[in-house]
């Protein structure tokens, strides 16, 4: 009776980890850029570079095949104490290049302290991205860019 329990745990164990390999395999996973102030607006917004935070992109799928864009923000700047900014993502290189909003926002604390949340932005083929804080019509930081494939 202790092999058959032994060899079923065995048993199970391989399984649980082959179904857990295959959900994974072919993403290249999670790319994390900083984030700095940038000025630009929706039809010609920029990419950053790093000093004020970070931003985090992942594009869930198989290679070159991406289903969504999800990712986190995280900003620290003393200067954007109290402020909230709507979270839009830029593709390419940045230097002209379009952005387009989506549904998350992040708020800083009053500190300038603050974090987002991307969540299942769609239409977005495997490129490179980075990540655009507005408010209104007004680029005000931007991560560099990652490439999600």
């Amino acid at each position: 009776m202790r092999k058959i329990i032994t060899g079923g745990i065995a048993l199970t164990l391989g399984v649980s980890t082959a179904v857990a390999g295959g959900a994974f395999a072919g993403s290249n996973g999670a790319q994390k850029a900083g984030l700095s102030t940038t000025s630009g607006d929706q039809s010609n917004c920029n990419a950053g570079t790093s000093g004020q935070g970070w931003a985090i992109l992942n594009g869930p799928g198989q290679p070159a095949n991406i289903k969504f864009l999800n990712g986190e923000v995280h900003l620290v700047d003393p200067a954007a104490a109290g402020q909230t900014f709507q979270i839009y993502i830029g593709s390419g290189s940045g230097g002209g290049a379009n952005c387009m909003m989506t549904m998350d926002t992040l708020t800083a604390n009053a500190q300038g302290i603050g974090n987002g949340h991307i969540d299942n932005a769609t239409g977005f083929p495997a490129g490179q991205y980075y990540v655009a804080l507005f408010q209104g019509n007004a680029e005000k930081y931007a991560s560099a860019p990652v490439t999600i494939n």
